[in-house]
């Protein structure tokens, strides 16, 4: 945001969050020494595994996990301009059938989506929540992983294709590594597209000119630091 990095909240033990705001400059953002505490998330707000996202110039959280690593499903936001200054966003909160946390979130056709992730209950699911970009107060559920139940998806959308690489169906006792795609029109149609050996989840996928990049994320050897990357023309992590 801006000539900075940020972290917002997150988990050094997983079983709770200190809800920190850190930031550090884009020019040099590897040393612990780079990076500066510049608030706390506001009591109440989802402080680790957020579904987070930039709209126009407006950070949200769309549910996550609380402090205490109860499950969250309140909305809230904030200005890019004051990225540590957070808000709820009414009373709005997230239908008991959508992924409060955990999912993968993806932007087109002026809608945002929840793919998978963990319900209230905190156990995955398939289901797929949508909303308009206009009107974060109204979700629906219409679509579904055709067979798994994921947290912690890679999801991207290229195109009119949306892929999802990878994610957990128990809570990280095993992770996936299969690569499917689905058409944008219909999303509740999935085809597996490839194995590749490596992909987890919780990466964090990011589309750079013709290139997908996956930053780090989990996988079946633990945490890892990996950057994998593939051709958008693919969607196949390769290396």
């Amino acid at each position: 945001i801006g000539a900075y990095v940020y972290i917002f909240g997150g988990t050094a033990n997983n079983t709770s969050s200190d809800g920190f705001i850190l930031r550090a400059p884009l020019s040099h953002f590897t040393s612990q020494s780079d990076w500066a505490n510049v608030g706390t998330l506001p009591a109440g707000a989802p402080a680790a595994f957020q579904n987070f996202a930039i709209i126009g110039d407006t950070l949200y959280f769309f549910g996550g996990l609380s402090a205490d690593f109860t499950t969250n499903n309140t909305i809230w936001s904030a200005s890019a301009q004051t990225p540590w200054t957070w808000a709820q966003v009414g009373t709005v909160t997230l239908p008991s059938s959508a992924p409060v946390a955990e999912s993968g979130v993806a932007i087109t056709g002026g809608r945002v989506y929840l793919f998978g992730g963990v319900v209230s209950s905190g156990i995955a699911t398939k289901n797929i929540c949508n909303a308009s970009l206009s009107d974060l107060t109204t979700w629906t559920c219409p679509n579904a992983f055709t067979a798994t139940a994921l947290a912690f998806p890679n999801v991207a959308i290229i195109g009119s294709k949306a892929y999802e690489m990878g994610g957990t169906p128990n809570n990280g006792s095993t992770w996936s590594s299969t690569v499917q795609e689905a058409s944008v029109s219909n999303l509740n149609i999935w085809t597996p597209d490839s194995t590749t050996a490596g992909i987890g989840g919780s990466g964090s996928p990011v589309i750079l000119g013709t290139t997908l990049y996956l930053f780090g994320g989990a996988g079946s050897g633990g945490w890892t630091s990996a950057i994998t990357s593939a051709s958008v023309s693919t969607a196949l992590p390769s290396s």
